[in-house]
């Protein structure tokens, strides 16, 4: 089983929706990949059991995806220890993991660099209204087809 943890900072906007968004193609593929793949996502300044904030929550029931059950998880030594493939909405969280974490290096990426979009850091869109949301929703499913490629061709990480 592979174990892929999505990061932002507070567990509510930004990795729910981009969980969402690779559940439902994880849920569109083979019976043999639904099982070896495992996907959850944690944030790094946030307080356990939060929902999804109500924007992230509306733009995705858009998307045909309901998040109104989420609750949010402090990243931890634990989870971080059971994820074979840690991916952030952005650089400096990416940066803080490594930095809190240093044995999570050959394992924490940016969707943006995992998915070839170098640099690309994923918008944060609290506070920014329903259009900040949509943004944010564009920039994931621009980068996440090239995540998903990458985890299902055998690119993940996968400890020994």
């Amino acid at each position: 089983m592979t174990r892929i943890l999505l990061v932002c900072t507070g567990n509510t906007c930004r990795s729910p929706m981009a969980e969402a968004l690779l559940l439902k193609m994880l849920q569109e593929n083979s019976e043999q990949i639904k099982n070896e793949i495992e996907i959850c996502s944690a944030g790094l300044y946030t307080l356990n059991d939060l929902s999804a904030s109500p924007e992230a929550i509306r733009i995705m029931a858009r998307e045909g995806l309901d998040i109104t059950g989420h609750r949010s998880r402090i990243l931890d030594v634990s989870i971080i220890g059971q994820a074979d493939l840690i991916l952030t909405m952005s650089s400096s969280h990416r940066d803080e993991i490594r930095e809190r974490y240093p044995e999570t290096g050959p394992r924490v990426y940016t969707l943006g660099e995992y998915a070839g979009f170098a640099g690309m850091d994923i918008s944060d869109p609290i506070g920014g209204g329903f259009e900040a949301y949509q943004k944010c929703v564009s920039q994931l499913k621009e980068i996440l087809p090239g995540v998903w490629y990458n985890i299902t061709q055998g690119q993940a990480i996968r400890r020994k």
